[in-house]
């Protein structure tokens, strides 16, 4: 006997003992799925299900949504910092490598120089990939975020001579934050 598909309208055939067992099969798996929810809900919230129990349903998986939206920014920029600790150490290794060159490098210096560049790239090419990916978004929304400030200063900036005023004193500004 084949299993009966999970949506069947129910038919005149049909006793009302399958109709009772076909809806406790339809609240047992009602009354799961709403657990799971809860479950996954009070891991999100971190709170073991109060906050789902105090606002509701509703509000609590848009809450949710707003959590795990966060929670994905700050891993990705997380992962952006890892990336340029990486780099940081890459070009402290290459600036060694110049300061050995720029003292009349002797071959002792030289090949010393070469060690120290050749442990730049290995640095390099130890940074995870996710890292990388990160920090060229984060790079790029810092982009579009100067270029979205830069528009909205040429719109207040009244056009004309203003906009490189209004950029530049605005580049004050935040450089004195």
């Amino acid at each position: 006997m084949s299993p009966e598909p999970r949506n069947r309208i129910p038919s005149t055939n049909d006793t009302a003992a399958d109709l009772l067992r076909r809806a406790e099969k339809a609240e047992a798996a009602r009354d799961a799925n709403a657990k799971w929810l809860g479950e996954l809900l009070a891991v999100i919230h971190r709170d073991g299900g109060h906050y789902q129990s105090q606002h509701g349903d509703e509000k609590a998986v848009d809450e949710a949504h707003m959590i795990v939206a966060r929670l994905l920014t700050e891993r990705d920029e997380a992962r952006a910092q890892v990336a340029m600790a990486y780099e940081a150490a890459a070009k402290t290794c290459s600036l060694a490598a110049t300061n050995y060159l720029g003292k009349g490098a002797d071959t002792d210096l030289g090949s010393r120089s070469r060690a120290i560049c050749d442990v730049a790239c290995r640095i390099r090419a130890l940074i995870p990939a996710d890292a990388k990916a990160a920090l060229e978004a984060y790079g790029r929304e810092k982009v579009r975020e100067g270029m979205q400030r830069a528009a909205d200063l040429f719109k207040d900036a009244n056009h004309g001579e203003h906009i490189m005023s209004a950029i530049l004193a605005a580049i004050e500004k935040e450089g004195g934050e």
